[in-house]
């Protein structure tokens, strides 16, 4: 009988999944972010009627403010006094508004016109529930699965008892686990790393530096080699000491950014949150450069009284000014461990989380590694913890024993949740679903549209009546004004649909005939086809075009990284058909044309410069089969999102020559401010210069 497995690895600051079908142990999958690369943000944000979440809330944590949370995990087990402490603390990035409801620590948003009260365990429900959907995806509908959420090593009854209150209301869960973080790493590791890791040792001792966003463990394993009479060799591994503190790549963070509060004079807390989220990020990126430079800067546009920030910082200023937070801090718990193995050096010491490759951390390292030997990197950062989960919970190795504390595998015990929880839940998941058919119907009414337009100016030009321009723009303009218009329902767009499709066959039998006369024949072409192995060029459209459907239904699902692979696989169809007929080539150039915007509509959903430029080529590439409107509006916000403002005004004005209409005009309006801005600011600057 199959077994189903999925494991979370819920950090602090991203998320990643694991999951596999018992029956093939060695198939463990990995469900990474593919249209970033890296693990899944762990943000959630509530905007209107619907809840984003991963790289779309992180990218508008500055916008929604008071209405997202991050670090979803690490206040489970927190009361509402020690949750509101938290925030106060790690004010700089967590800043939701934090009340209580049905005597449990909850935040306030607003949501679907009002204030909502959400607590913390509900929240990490809504963040699991979007998380698996996904990998869920790989398996049979309907099926029930064995649930694995890795813990810290320090994770209290509270903390576990809460992971409870927020998977319960899952669907198909048969039992779930909490599986030590250390005890995953260790078997992620043996699975990687023996017999060759022992080839110069009998017995070792290994040392595991994880420092995450919010908390490092230390922990040291003995790992002994065996032989047996007939001179086969087994292992035996044991943690023989551990221990977990309340520092990370956040706290680094933090200390970079109070050397710029000290030297710019602010009080970090008494910034508006969208300042202090900026001030997060610009430091986040002068940590990463300090990783591979000895000097790196935080700057920022427009931050103080709308002047801009720029404060170098040195890895040497670093360490002077955070020497008891960083080194005494990580070099405590590595003594402190090392005390309780009654140990003075480790043999090796194996590199986990992110931050323990900041240099300021290696730098400390030489002094309690073995000489000879140095820290090493072996293992997947990504995905090992959830990865090593999974391993836990399977049939060991016949040569590989891996001792089991009491702390290592605990299962969480499903809590009942109360009738007012589970009307609160349906009611916000309604809500967002509701909104999300919306905009699903509102992607299928600018498809139409674009279809449309598309015919008439094509093949059935002489087919499509004039009668319908008007209509034609009319609806599509109400399409653009209708998806952030709380008050237009489903019902309304089925019927102006309805409406439209009604004129169309009034006005244009004749192409309503032809129409259905060419999908009678592709339908019938279809049957026909064989199973040959070769693709016809009639099949690679076939299959081009469904994929590009389904990346649509992906996109308004919120599934925005299956719906990026769906467009490239579609384009890679187009790519394989060679020597098309005219007809084919309009079809193709269709769907390409598709495809290119809707990648670049996706990759505008994500925060980050990569991103903007794929939008960028996105657009370009659209642009280069067919000169639309909607391909410059698109074009127009990559610019804007890259800090190009005349090439961002360049295109708006060219979608302006193309199409009247109030959404271009109003850009427009906005980047004329911009590049104002920029002139008066460059006029000061000069003005210093030359004084």
């Amino acid at each position: 009988m199959k077994s189903y497995i999925l494991s979370l690895d819920i950090g602090a600051s991203a998320s990643c999944v694991c999951s596999v079908n018992s029956s093939n142990p060695n198939d463990i999958k990995l469900n990474v972010n593919q249209a970033s690369n890296r693990q899944t943000p762990t943000v959630i944000a509530f905007r209107d009627n619907e809840m984003i979440f991963a790289e779309e809330a992180e990218g508008s944590l500055a916008t929604l403010a008071d209405n997202a949370a991050t670090m979803l995990s690490v206040v489970m087990g927190l009361n509402d006094k020690q949750c509101s402490q938290f925030a106060a603390d790690n004010c700089l990035y967590y800043s939701p508004n934090i009340v209580e409801i049905d005597n449990l620590p909850a935040i306030a948003v607003q949501f679907a016109g009002s204030e909502t009260k959400i607590p913390m365990t509900e929240l990490l429900f809504f963040y699991i529930r979007n998380l698996l959907e996904v990998p869920l995806l790989e398996y049979p509908q309907e099926i029930e699965y064995e649930l694995i959420i890795s813990v810290p090593t320090n994770a209290s009854d509270a903390y576990i008892q809460d992971l409870g209150k927020s998977i319960s209301y899952l669907k198909g869960i048969k039992r779930a686990w909490a599986v030590s973080e250390s005890y995953a790493s260790l078997h992620r590791w043996s699975k990687a790393q023996l017999p060759d890791y022992m080839n110069n040792f009998t017995e070792s001792h290994l040392g595991f530096l994880d420092i995450g966003f919010s908390s490092t463990t230390f922990s040291i394993t003995k790992v002994a080699k065996l032989i047996s009479e007939d001179g086969a060799y087994s292992y035996q591994l044991c943690i023989i000491g551990e221990q977990t503190i309340p520092f990370g790549t956040l706290t680094m963070i933090k200390s970079i950014s109070e050397l710029v509060a000290k030297k710019f004079e602010f009080e970090i807390d008494k910034l508006p949150y969208k300042k202090r989220i900026t001030l997060f990020k610009a430091c986040n990126k002068c940590l990463k450069d300090l990783s591979i430079s000895d000097h790196a800067k935080v700057e920022i546009e427009c931050f103080l009284n709308e002047d801009d920030l720029l404060c170098p910082i040195t890895r040497e200023q670093l360490t002077e000014e955070g020497n008891n937070l960083i080194d005494n801090t990580v070099t405590n718990l590595i003594k402190g461990v090392l005390k309780t193995a009654n140990m003075e050096t480790v043999d090796n010491i194996e590199l986990i989380g992110g931050g323990s490759r900041v240099p300021l951390v290696q730098k400390l390292l030489g002094k309690f590694i073995a000489d000879g030997n140095k820290f090493r990197h072996t293992i997947h950062n990504k995905s090992c913890i959830a990865h090593g989960s999974i391993l836990a919970l399977l049939p060991p190795d016949e040569n590989i024993v891996i001792t089991k504390s009491d702390n290592s595998v605990k299962e969480i015990v499903l809590v009942p949740l109360s009738d007012e929880a589970k009307e609160r839940i349906d009611k916000i998941y309604n809500v967002h679903m509701e909104h999300k058919k919306k905009v699903n119907m509102l992607n299928a009414l600018e498809s139409r549209i674009l279809e449309i337009r598309n015919h008439k100016s094509g093949d059935f030009s002489d087919l499509i009546s004039d009668e319908m321009n008007p209509l034609i723009d009319q609806l599509e303009s109400w399409t653009w004004d209708s998806l952030n218009d709380p008050s237009v329902t489903l019902t309304n767009i089925e019927e102006k649909l309805d409406s439209f499709e009604k004129n169309l066959e009034k006005t244009s039998p004749r192409y309503i005939e032809e129409i259905n006369r060419k999908h009678e024949e592709k339908r019938n072409r279809e049957m026909e086809m064989s199973d040959d192995t070769t693709l016809t060029k009639e099949q690679l459209l076939k299959r081009a075009a469904k994929n590009k459907q389904e990346g649509n239904e992906l996109y308004a699902d919120g599934n925005i990284e299956l719906s990026i692979q769906r467009y490239i696989k579609s384009l890679g169809y187009c790519t394989k058909v060679v020597d098309p007929t005219e007809a084919q080539l309009h079809e193709m150039n269709d769907i390409k044309y598709a495809c290119h915007l809707n990648l670049a509509q996706c990759y505008l959903r994500f925060d980050s410069e990569q991103a903007y430029n794929k939008a960028k080529k996105s657009c370009e590439s659209a642009l280069s089969i067919k000169q639309t409107a909607k391909a410059y509006f698109k074009i127009s916000i990559a610019y804007e999102k890259l800090k190009d403002f005349d090439k961002s005004m360049d295109s708006i004005k060219k979608a302006m020559e193309l199409e009247n209409n109030k959404t271009f005009s109003d850009r427009a309006a906005l980047l004329n401010r911009f590049i104002q801005a920029r002139k008066e600011k460059e006029k000061k600057v000069y003005s210093k210069m030359f004084a």
